[in-house]
């Protein structure tokens, strides 16, 4: 052959072997794709079998999980995990404090989906018209909310707390989060006027009150419900909240939170059944499961139900801002640490408690399994005499 024949003929070898190769990578290609394929529909015919529940919840898949809350709550819940709703009419009514950016929405949805029943015509758990910011006229005391008549048993407050909030007849819990990231979450979610509240704080007066985002939410009254938040809650966001919100401390000017206020917000913590940190939301789930009775086998991650959006995260502080907000939230980012410490004893309490109540019931299956055993030796004799 000539040099020419030989050149195409080796360019052709060379192409069918590069063709075959390109087939044995599409085929193998397809074989992983319908791999693939074939185990996500198994898994997921698998999960509806044994969790209908779960994959049937109205706040799974809503465009909207808070306002199908809303719409829902106060009539008997549908997609709860099968809870057992005698058992919550006997235990204490539950009342959560709610604030503002710290968990709550996260805490009213998966209530609803364990079952608890909340107030007729209620906004996210709150026993209406007690809201937002409610002053201590409008607010709804500890023991209406658990009146012999009442068949609520969960009920949200999202203000600050006051001795009318405590009653024998209530289990208490609430929830921390770390001070510096609440305070982003806030400016960004409410769309304060940052410059405003700097200006506020730094000089330690307020002129005028920050404008910010009033939000209106959907309600089932003719009435119309009141703002959340309203125009005049501003600086008390960012001036040691948390301590207050429950140390009677709400209505005190900018930079006038001392350590008198502190105290009684950690006396307050201290009286309360449940303490959980946001951050650290999944290892404190035995204090629910043992106070509330909740099945947590189920819950998802503590991740923020009221995220805010990414085109409003441009409002965030800046370094140097935190930098100044971080020494003003002295006494909140300890009320935090002290908070951390507790919710902490109050896990390893309920911990044990769970732990016991387990050992207890397998020494009592294991009795029940031997009288069974017995009973049947008793029978297979008897027979055999006969």
């Amino acid at each position: 052959l000539s040099p020419g024949c030989q050149a195409e003929r080796l360019m052709a070898r060379a192409a069918s072997a590069w063709a075959s190769r390109a087939t044995v990578f599409r085929i193998f290609f397809a074989v992983v794709a319908m791999t693939c394929v074939c185990m996500h529909f198994r898994l997921f015919f698998l999960l509806l079998r044994q969790q209908p529940a779960m994959l049937k919840s109205p706040l799974i898949g809503s465009p909207n999980g808070v306002q199908v809350l809303i719409q829902d709550a106060g009539r008997p819940p549908t997609s709860d995990l099968g809870r057992d709703h005698d058992a919550q009419m006997d235990r204490k009514q539950v009342t959560w404090v709610h604030l503002h950016k710290f968990g709550g929405t996260l805490m009213t949805k998966l209530a609803s989906l364990q079952g608890e029943r909340f107030p007729a015509d209620n906004i996210n758990a709150n026993w209406m018209p007690d809201f937002c910011s409610t002053p201590k006229a409008g607010r709804i005391p500890c023991v209406i909310r658990t009146s012999a008549r009442s068949v609520v048993t969960w009920s949200a407050v999202e203000r600050e707390v006051d001795d009318n909030d405590f009653c024998e007849g209530a289990l208490l819990g609430t929830m921390l989060r770390e001070p510096l990231g609440a305070l982003q979450s806030v400016v960004a979610f409410d769309r304060y006027d940052k410059k405003a509240i700097m200006k506020t704080l730094k000089t330690c007066n307020e002129v005028a009150p920050a404008k910010h985002y009033m939000y209106k939410p959907p309600w089932n009254v003719t009435s119309d419900p009141p703002l959340c938040l309203p125009a005049w809650d501003t600086y008390q966001h960012f001036d040691n909240f948390a301590t207050r919100s429950l140390g009677n401390a709400y209505a005190a000017p900018p930079c006038r939170v001392n350590r008198t206020h502190l105290d009684r917000a950690k006396l307050r913590l201290k009286s309360m059944d449940v303490v959980t940190i946001l951050e650290e939301f999944n290892r404190h789930l035995p204090q629910l499961e043992n106070v509330f009775g909740w099945n947590t086998t189920f819950v998802p991650s503590g991740k923020a139900a009221n995220r805010s959006p990414k085109r409003y995260r441009k409002l965030a502080f800046s370094v140097k801002d935190l930098r100044f907000l971080k020494g003003l939230n002295a006494i909140d980012i300890e009320l935090y640490i002290f908070g951390m410490s507790l919710a902490h004893k109050l896990t390893h309490k309920a911990q044990h408690t769970l732990s016991r109540i387990g050992d207890e019931q397998s020494v009592l299956t294991a009795s029940q399994n031997a009288q069974n055993e017995v009973g049947e030796v008793k029978a297979m004799r008897k027979l055999a005499t006969n």
